[in-house]
């Protein structure tokens, strides 16, 4: 109704044509967004799929927001305010389109059929979209004539509503395979207990207990272990630049490794403040070499802290990290989590190493 009132319906002077190109441009401004943040974090997904979906429902809110705003704007904002809504919702469907698969599959994984749960949110989305038509049936004329102040004060506890009910869904959902965010908080509660010889006794958390404290919001995370960036799945020319010069048997036992880590004081051309983790792994890398690969990361970014500290964390420096890996995957398997298969965010680079015979 906002929309329509916008591009001039009711008011004398306006034309069909006007119309049309206020709508031409304003879904060509969102077909273009699609197309470019497909282009820009179509890789991104599958690592964070609770954020991005919280993403999503945040855009769609946004864009909702600036639409219906754009009617009480002066006449020259009303095209850029409605294009800017229209990208909003179109980077809306591209995350909530992309991540939507990985979340059927996870209720399919308790024991329900991936057609039939498809086919049910299916359902629910038209059930949702109907109910919506009625009710705007309903109160079409009676926000006409209201007061803007409710209309407002109406629709902004709709949103937050909106935006409740899906963080409290998104916490329902407890995935067991680790990402990024999943296993740099099992891994800072496993050095904890590691370091004081306590794991035995208090175990590390379950994949539902993780799912009530993960961050479902692109915020950064105030970590006091890990002192250093890590960059995974980096191209192996970054680590050999960075790292120290290997040559002849050296460089062939490395070439044999299925990961490689590296540290350096700059994160590509820019010094940083902290030291970077730089990690390559093979192509040929199994889900459980990556978490070990970044286990070691991280393991390499906390015993770099930990020379800061005049704490407990300096007993970090002493321990095995060998013994300590072989204990992780004890406790965690223990706990839930599944270390064949990972949703680890990459910088998007594998390693392939081929052997070259010399020929006489």
């Amino acid at each position: 109704q906002r929309i329509l009132e916008g591009v001039g319906v009711g008011r004398e002077g306006a034309t069909v044509l006007s119309a049309m190109l206020n709508f031409l441009v304003r879904d060509g401004c969102g077909m273009a967004a699609s197309l470019l943040f497909t282009a820009s974090v179509a890789s991104r997904f599958q690592s964070d799929v609770k954020r991005w979906r919280l993403f999503a429902d945040i855009m769609v809110d946004i864009g909702i927001t600036l639409e219906v705003a754009a009617s009480q704007v002066p006449r020259n904002l009303f095209l850029p305010m409605i294009c800017v809504g229209n990208v909003c919702k179109a980077m809306c469907g591209v995350a909530a389109g992309s991540v939507s698969g990985a979340i059927n599959l996870y209720w399919a994984a308790e024991g329900s059929d991936i057609s039939d749960i498809s086919a049910k949110f299916g359902s629910q989305q038209t059930v949702t979209a109907a109910l919506g038509l009625v009710f705007a049936a309903m109160f079409a004329r009676s926000t006409s004539t209201a007061n803007p102040k409710q209309v407002w004060f109406l629709y902004s506890s709709l949103t937050a509503l909106h935006l409740f009910a899906n963080m409290r869904c998104m916490r329902i959902i407890a995935f067991n395979s680790f990402n990024q965010e999943r296993l740099q908080l099992i891994f800072e509660e496993f050095l904890d207990q590691y370091a004081k010889r306590s794991i035995e006794n208090s175990g590390l958390s379950t994949p539902r207990d993780v799912a009530s404290r993960e961050s479902l919001l692109f915020l950064p995370r105030i970590r006091h272990r890990l002192g250093s960036k890590v960059q995974f799945g980096v191209p192996f020319n970054t680590l050999m630049n960075e790292g120290p010069d290997a040559g002849g048997e050296e460089l062939e036992k490395k070439l044999a490794q299925p990961y490689w880590v590296s540290t350096a004081a700059r994160d590509g051309l820019f010094v940083s403040n902290r030291p970077v983790v730089y990690v390559a792994v093979k192509a040929s890398a199994t889900p459980r070499q990556q978490i070990q690969a970044y286990f070691d990361a991280l393991w390499v970014s906390a015993t770099a802290q930990s020379q800061t500290q005049k704490d407990d964390d300096q007993k970090v420096i002493s321990l095995d990290r060998r013994a300590a890996w072989e204990e992780f995957v004890t406790q965690a398997e223990q706990s839930g989590w599944i270390l064949d298969q990972t949703n680890i965010k990459t910088r998007g680079y594998e390693v392939v190493v081929e052997q070259i015979s010399s020929s006489s």
